[in-house]
């Protein structure tokens, strides 16, 4: 029988292609800081050592939900190793149960946002770096950590990021360039790296995990006594103010990356859902005191909305006429 180290080896070696390279990364991280110094030289796990192992992490102050992803990353090497007659298929379906998600505020206030930004700023480094991003473009947290900067260029005032759509086995990759104001260019060149082939997250030719990013966030949130909020809430946070400042949602759906196909309707729902999220988190409407004819939050959403509602009408009815036609 090999043991769980060899069989992780074999598995990550022949994931590649299959998933993403940013998921893979994650994965490669939590074995090698988490589960295989635990469990790397035995050749089964028994119910009552992934019990504990669980426990031990949940200890350290470890999250719910990624103690649950390294359980489920060792039970799917288990797997992988008992088809290959490698190793013995885990019995324990009991630990597979999926942690219930905690309703979170989703964004931050202006004040909350200004007090995040000020720490980072002022507190530069990799990780800080990343946050920031996040906050004042509107990139996800994947997208971050695969940032090289060889796709920074400061003085075209752009980054360049890689997006990956499509099923995993048949990538599409496209390019989206976004803009950069100073307060990103003057970060940018305290930060800048000797070689191009390095990660922004980490300043070297490695790229960071997802769970150590998510985890130093959550000691800044702790630290600087925030709302609890997530780094995907930094994005939702960078998309509720360009919506408070007239940004209308087909440039908006662009900059983050929400449409997928100029004739794809994927993008409906996606934007629908992004605009429920900004009325559930939206301030009260004030009363109008400004010019006659300016709009509100809440309006400017709920028209957006409605163009919505029309575009899958639309789609509805084209759907109606192509099976009439059948």
């Amino acid at each position: 029988m090999a043991t769980l180290s060899d069989v992780a080896g074999l598995w990550l070696k022949e994931s590649r292609g299959v998933i993403g390279q940013e998921t893979l990364v994650h994965y490669r991280n939590l074995l090698e800081q988490h589960v295989l110094p635990w469990f790397g030289n035995v050749t089964q796990v028994r119910e009552a050592d992934a019990r504990a192992f669980m426990q031990a992490k949940k200890g350290q102050g470890l999250s719910e939900n990624t103690v649950f992803v390294m359980i489920r990353l060792l039970r799917r090497i288990l797997e992988y190793g008992a088809s290959q007659g490698l190793t013995t298929a885990p019995g324990w379906d009991a630990l597979m149960t999926t942690p219930q998600k905690k309703n979170e505020p989703s964004i931050l206030t202006p004040a909350e946002e200004k007090q995040l930004c000020d720490y980072l700023v002022e507190n530069p480094s990799g990780k800080h770096l990343c946050l920031f991003l996040m906050l004042t473009t509107g990139m996800t947290i994947g997208e971050t950590l695969l940032l090289k900067w060889q796709d920074v260029s400061i003085g075209k005032g752009e980054i360049r990021v890689l997006t990956e759509r499509g099923p995993v086995t048949d990538r599409k990759r496209r390019v989206r360039r976004l803009k950069i104001g100073e307060r990103q260019k003057l970060y940018l060149r305290r930060m800048a790296a000797s070689t191009k082939e390095a990660y922004l997250a980490t300043g070297t030719s490695r790229p960071m995990g997802r769970a150590s990013l998510e985890d130093r966030f959550r000691r800044i949130v702790k630290e600087q006594v925030l709302p609890p909020i997530t780094p995907t809430g930094l994005r939702h946070t960078f998309a509720v103010r360009c919506i408070e400042a007239g940004m209308d949602y087909e440039t908006l759906s662009a900059r983050l990356d929400e449409i997928y196909a100029v004739e794809g309707w994927e993008a409906v729902p996606a934007l629908q859902s992004l605009c429920e999220r900004v009325l559930e988190v939206a301030p009260p409407e004030p009363k109008r005191t400004g010019p006659k004819g300016k709009s509100t939050l809440q309006g400017q959403v709920r028209r957006a909305m409605e163009a919505l509602e029309r575009l899958a009408a639309k789609k509805d009815a084209q759907g109606t006429i192509s099976a009439n036609e059948q």
